[in-house]
């Protein structure tokens, strides 16, 4: 997490949505859940449906599918812990119903 040791700058605008650290400027993991959230609403809220899903060290890898719209496939990759919870609960849901069928 933010450690003031990272910080290389004195005077930090705390009006922008991002953290200092060594190197550069990162999101912080509210922010970085809610647009990973955004993204799988959106597709969702488009028709897709989660295909399949595979964890990798980067994050998840989330495969989306459509069989009208074009691309008929998109993937994501879900980073944020929140996210992966997130977009995990909403597969069980569709296996469920998938399943009740």
């Amino acid at each position: 997490m933010f450690n003031s040791e990272d910080v290389e700058c004195e005077n930090v605008d705390i009006s922008r949505n991002v953290i200092p650290y060594k190197g550069g400027w990162r999101l912080p993991d509210y922010t970085v859940y809610l647009t990973e959230k955004q993204k799988i609403d959106d597709l969702i809220s488009k028709g897709y449906k989660i295909i399949s899903a595979k964890s990798s060290f980067d994050g998840d890898i989330v495969v989306f599918e459509h069989k009208k719209l074009t691309p008929t496939q998109v993937t994501i990759i879900i980073t944020n812990p929140d996210s992966r919870k997130y977009y995990t609960s909403l597969y069980i849901e569709h296996l469920k119903k998938v399943s009740n069928k």
